[in-house]
């Protein structure tokens, strides 16, 4: 191996390839490896020529393959002032099946003139560097590059020298690649001008020292493709006119090859991210059942589906025979384009048009756009030209967060399409112009999303995030590429809030809207090609995907990071570790809650004013909401009436005193309820291994009977229930391993029972309208005796000693109208809550403030303790705060930051 060098040179995108073949290379001494961001094979070459160390260069391209005796053949070869060559067959994906090139062998003749045609590109050969000196590879060029450089070269070259046989170099045939895709005729006309020219230079600058007549067969190739591209200009010329604007795509340079051949590869892979099997089986009932431009079993006059359209159906079936084209997954593909243009013609006759916008200016635009870039000129031309003009159906300045993304994306196509530079440029501008901090819109400054002022952590959140992606995608490589801020920017989103609030593949419902109520929701295994896009777009966090990733494809045991965060711009506390996952979702006057739209999430008036989650696998609420009894949503206060919606499009709450504290590790949340007829006030309080829950001041307006439900999850086949005596525990139950432990004297409810239900009673956009029956755990409190109530669910305790000793240590000091303390002696942690102003005094602690406030107090006995401290109403300016004798004046953040956490350390000294 020492005998000879290999020399590697990466150019363009450089993630994650470079540090792969970092890693391969790692245990080969002979092997090199230099990167350039500089795209192009031109000038990777002349990198390579520039490093090479040996007396000979052989060229071989990173898709291609050599035979194991290459280099031998062809060093075995080399005479003075020659180069030698190998015999040469394409492929496409086995070289065994090898096909003829026109550089495989006929004869054993040498002359440089018969054998031309072997200096028309620059590998299947072996060069002396002596014959190339310091002649380079002309960047400028990206078609012909390799014939002007052979050619400059040939100067010095007297002999071509042919191996045997069996030394092949083989050419993997790529139908997409950039030799083989058509360029517009201008375009080509001027290439072929430039090439003329190159050549002429080449030889006229030194013409005594190249074979003239090699330099004629150049310029007689040149000029006959010339005339030939001129003729076919001159006769295409007024049709050219006409179609300007929708011409089919046209590569112009390496770069919009890349864009082309990324955008194709990210729409395959998120459509057959299975590697095509869904849509393999689907194929053939595709063809079977299409009939005049339509398939049968789709009822097109359904014009009413707000959430899902029928007709829209017609177009997805199309898309995904376009992908089974391009794949090769059915051996009908004759049928298959046909189909596709009939269909394409179809819809575009029969103008449909649903009831919501979005699915006729933004879902129809995206799948349209898809088939286009995905089939290109199998598409007929009156097909191409009114869709490509189709795209161009909504103004990207007139939108803000995932819608603007699916816009953007479905523009970016168009620009594809068109190969037009500032379409691409507008449309990319206005994906990556999302990356920042919207307020009601977008992304949050504490991490969280928005759309349309209601939380959504997922759904919205992740088509946000999902969307630009795939424009990262799209444009890896290129001068379009996300920046690394950008990269930076959704990494952070993703890692630190998305992914924890996934618990394996299961997302928190709460962080969803009205998306709960639809079938399999909650399941995002659709995150999986994102996931896999990722790893390759933010290779510094490869390892953190590649974990989730695992939840995905192995179904592993979840494991979360440990996360403990209050997101005070949408009223959610997330808590999370290896162990479980727990969630709060509230409501105030500064977000909307949860939307009644589209005829889905029917029954969620409810869903957040104070709904909790407990899960250990993710799936806990898995496909349980159309069983679910509405009016027990756990965390929740209410009585058996199910209030109806105000109003369609998210209702702003109606309290303002609503807001936590977090350090990082524990969190609280409190909430002043006032909502939907009911009064109380609500407080969460999170320990390392448990949520303590508290409620007081319960009232229903019309005075009917209040419960709390504790949980509503489906029944794992394992539950207990201990009757004890205890002074601060008066019942305690287990149910797949979590705890749920009642502290206050009120009657509570187990039950275990196979319920029915329909998706269509939450959901009127669902066809599915069989039952659903599902096995249902639950537990409520009834406040028959007493208007408030204290709880403690531990999920997941690593023993039964972390049971015990959350019982004996975390203790209720006080929970009325006026305040709630609970203390953890465990982590010695004192948790207040001033619904007014107070005064709260605990061993040698005295506690007071002058505004309502939320108080987390650590490290009561260590030299200094840590205060945090927040401001639920978001309205003040500051909280003058006493502790024994210190007093500290605490200005509270304004504007985006109204409502976070402030760390204050004191020494015990002062106090």
């Amino acid at each position: 191996m020492d005998l000879y060098e290999v020399i590697i040179v990466l150019n363009g995108f450089k993630e994650p390839y470079y540090n792969q073949l970092l890693q391969f290379l790692s245990d080969k001494s002979n092997m090199t490896l230099y990167y350039t961001n500089k795209k192009g094979v031109s000038n990777a070459r002349n990198i390579g020529l520039e490093k090479a160390k040996g007396e000979y260069v052989s060229f071989v391209d990173d898709d291609d393959i050599v035979s194991d005796n290459y280099l031998e053949c062809l060093y075995e070869k080399v005479q003075e002032s020659s180069i030698v060559v190998s015999n040469v067959y394409n492929f496409k994906s086995n070289i065994n099946d090898r096909i003829k090139d026109y550089l495989t062998f006929e004869d054993n003749s040498s002359g440089i003139f018969k054998n031309r045609c072997y200096l028309s590109n620059a590998c299947c050969k072996l060069i002396p560097i002596s014959v190339i000196r310091d002649k380079r590879f002309d960047i400028k060029f990206t078609k012909g590059e390799d014939a002007i450089f052979m050619f400059a070269i040939s100067d010095e070259i007297k002999r071509i020298q042919k191996t045997d046989v069996n030394c092949i170099y083989y050419r993997r045939i790529r139908e997409m690649s950039a030799s083989r895709k058509k360029m517009r005729l201008i375009d080509r006309l001027f290439t072929v001008v430039k090439q003329q020219l190159a050549f002429s230079f080449i030889y006229i600058k030194n013409p005594f020292k190249y074979n003239a007549l090699l330099y004629m067969s150049r310029i007689l190739a040149v000029f006959k493709t010339l005339m030939i591209l001129f003729f076919l200009f001159i006769s295409c010329s007024e049709k050219a006119v006409e179609q300007v604007s929708t011409t089919h795509i046209a590569i112009n340079n390496e770069e919009a090859f890349l864009i082309l051949e990324q955008t194709r590869a990210t729409i395959l892979n998120y459509a057959a991210d299975d590697g095509g099997q869904a849509i393999r089986a689907n194929v053939d009932v595709y063809i079977n059942n299409f009939l005049d431009g339509k398939w049968l079993d789709i009822n097109y006059e359904n014009q009413q589906g707000m959430a899902d359209w029928e007709p829209y159906y017609h177009l997805l079936r199309t898309k995904e025979l376009a992908v089974a084209y391009y794949l090769k997954l059915s051996n009908r593909n004759e049928e298959i384009i046909n189909i596709v243009n009939d269909a394409l013609e179809h819809w575009r006759i029969g103008k449909y048009v649903s009831n919501n916008w979005w699915f006729n200016s933004i879902a129809v635009c995206t799948v349209v756009g898809e088939i286009l870039v995905l089939l290109d000129e199998y598409i007929t031309d009156e097909n191409w030209n009114y869709f490509v003009k189709y795209l161009d159906k909504l103004s990207l300045d007139d939108f803000q967060g995932a819608n603007k993304i699916d816009i953007a994306t479905y523009h970016f196509l168009r620009g594809v399409c068109l190969s037009n530079d500032s379409i691409l440029s507008k449309s990319v501008q206005a994906a990556y112009g999302e990356l920042k901090y919207i307020d009601h819109e977008g992304v949050q400054v504490d991490g969280s999303s928005l759309s349309h002022d209601i939380r959504y952590i997922g759904g919205y959140g992740e088509v946000l995030f999902s969307g630009i992606i795939k424009i990262g995608m799209f444009t890896r490589g290129t001068d379009y590429a996300l920046s690394v801020d950008n990269v930076n920017f959704i990494s952070d989103y993703l890692i630190n809030t998305y992914l924890n609030s996934l618990r394996g593949q299961y997302i928190d419902y709460i962080a969803l809207g009205r998306q709960i109520s639809r079938e399999n929701y909650l399941k995002r295994i659709s995150l999986l090609p994102l996931l896999k896009d990722m790893r390759l777009i933010d290779s510094q966090n490869k390892n953190i995907y590649d974990e989730y990733l695992k939840y995905f494809v192995e179904d592993l045991q979840p494991r979360n990071n440990k996360f403990s965060h209050y997101f005070w711009k949408v009223d959610y506390l997330l808590h999370c570790n290896e162990r479980y996952n727990i969630s709060v979702g509230g409501t105030s006057t500064r977000i909307r809650k949860p939307e009644r739209m589209n005829g889905e999430n029917i029954l969620g008036s409810l869903l957040s004013l104070g709904a909790t989650s407990f899960r250990i696998l993710g799936d806990e609420y898995y496909n349980v909401f159309p069983v679910w009894n509405w009016n027990m949503i756990p965390g929740v206060t209410s009585t058996m009436t199910i209030p109806s919606f105000e109003y369609d499009g998210g209702v702003y709450g109606k309290s303002n005193f609503s807001g936590g504290v977090s350090d990082g590790n524990v969190s609280s949340y409190v909430l002043e309820l006032n909502d939907s007829g009911l009064r109380g006030k609500k407080g969460y309080y999170t320990t390392k291994d448990a949520l303590v829950c508290l409620g007081n001041s319960l009232e229903s307006q019309d005075n009917n009977l209040l419960h709390t439900c504790i949980e509503q999850c489906v029944y794992r086949g394992n539950s207990e229930i201990y009757n004890i005596k205890d002074k601060n525990v008066i019942g305690k139950i287990c149910h797949n391993n979590i705890w749920y432990l009642l502290l206050s004297p009120d009657t509570f409810l187990m039950d275990i029972e196979n319920k029915t239900g329909r998706w269509s009673s939450i959901n009127e956009a669902s066809y599915h309208l069989s039952p659903v029956i599902k096995p249902i755990f639950s537990i409520i409190i009834e406040h028959s005796l007493c208007n408030y109530y204290a709880y403690m669910v531990i999920p997941n305790p690593s023993s039964m000693n972390i049971v015990e000793d959350l019982q004996k240590n975390i203790e209720i000091l006080k929970n009325d109208q006026e305040m709630q303390v609970v203390v953890d002696k465990i982590d010695s942690v004192i948790y207040l809550t001033f619904f007014s102003v107070g005064t709260f005094s605990y061993n040698n602690f005295t506690f007071s403030v002058d505004t309502p406030c939320i108080l987390m107090v650590k490290n009561v006995d260590m030299k200094n303790i840590d205060v945090y401290i927040a401001e639920p109403t978001q309205l003040e300016n500051k909280i003058n705060l006493k502790i024994n004798d210190y007093k500290q004046v605490i200005n509270l953040p304004t504007g985006d930051y109204a409502g976070s956490t402030i760390h204050l350390q004191i020494e015990k000294d002062k106090l």
